[in-house]
């Protein structure tokens, strides 16, 4: 579409603490397009609170738009790029409310824990129609509809002698509940679905050990496992006679298609990778800089990127 929107917006922020122990982060974000009568208003606030020298308490509230959104598809295979669409005239830009809780606990020097958990609704998504009435209406390519996100992050970072590195695990869901095909109902399972990013779980574990003070050399260990992503699964095939497919007099019936179960009802595998690494600091041309040698998947783990089906052996 050739689209061509005005927005401006102006934001302004502000570090308050009344005490020593309290702190106040506050926002506000004034946003208004030329394609939106209306000017949006963003307010945010965040809360610290030093409950001992060494143990923050925190609390984060904030409404957050924006007049653009993303048009790929959960089902790609590979997504190398996005592509971005304007909100249409007179329609109300995606938006979506934070609520953050937050612990942040200091061990000892170089040693800290924290723990983030969260919910975020959205009361505005957009995403493409699955049906258009009429092509000439450009507004009916898209359609609209709500979803949320709620999880928790839990973070412990160390460092003693010569080590260091992190550990960290987050729990996530992501749901969208988005009238695809303009019939006014949610279909419970083609409308109701996790997002392409709902990874439940996810931990990730990195630890740095230093060999040599002088060359400021390092061994590092990184490791990820997390939960697969999910996908609309293959549970059937029929022929599939369209005009463009049409196979001929004598099979008229050569191409098979997919029938899919309910939308992203399925996950791959679990997905883990252990890197290792050896850097450190050296010259070349008189120039500093730092050679880094890497064997990457260690344990040599194959991961599932995508299933095809053949449809034309037995079973497929």
């Amino acid at each position: 579409n050739d689209e061509n929107p005005i927005i401006n917006s102006a934001y302004i922020k502000n570090l308050f603490s009344p005490t020593s122990a309290i702190s106040f982060d506050l926002g506000y974000r004034i946003s208004k397009s030329s394609y939106y009568d209306e000017a949006i208003f963003n307010p945010r606030i965040g809360l610290k609170y030093m409950a001992t020298s060494d143990l923050a308490l925190k609390l984060m509230w904030g409404k957050f738009s924006q007049f653009m959104f993303t048009i790929n598809q959960d089902e790609e295979l590979l997504r190398l790029v996005d592509f971005w669409q304007a909100i249409g005239k007179d329609q109300l830009p995606q938006a979506n409310n934070h609520y953050v809780l937050g612990l942040e606990y200091w061990i000892s020097n170089g040693n800290t824990f924290s723990l983030e958990p969260y919910y975020k609704p959205y009361s505005t998504l957009y995403d493409l129609s699955v049906y258009v009435e009429d092509v000439t209406d450009e507004s009916s390519y898209f359609t609209a509809g709500k979803g949320y996100n709620w999880g928790i992050e839990l973070l412990y970072q160390f460092n003693k002698n010569k080590i260091n590195g992190w550990f960290g695990y987050a729990y996530s869901f992501i749901n969208r509940e988005i009238d695809l095909n303009h019939d006014g109902i949610i279909q419970e399972k083609s409308e109701n679905y996790p997002s392409n990013y709902s990874k439940p779980h996810s931990l990730n574990f990195v630890l740095n050990y230093k060999l040599s003070e002088k060359k400021n050399t390092y061994l590092g260990f990184a490791s990820v496992l997390s939960s697969g992503t999910p996908y609309t699964p293959v549970i059937g095939k029929s022929y599939y006679a369209g005009v463009e497919q049409y196979g001929s007099l004598e099979q008229p019936y050569a191409y098979l298609s997919n029938i899919y179960g309910s939308r992203n009802s399925a996950r791959y595998p679990m997905y883990f990778r252990t890197d290792i690494s050896l850097t450190r600091d050296g010259k070349l041309l008189k120039k500093p800089v730092q050679w880094k040698f890497q064997i990457v998947n260690l344990t040599n783990n194959f991961n599932v990127l995508f299933y095809n089906w053949n449809h034309y052996s037995s079973p497929s």
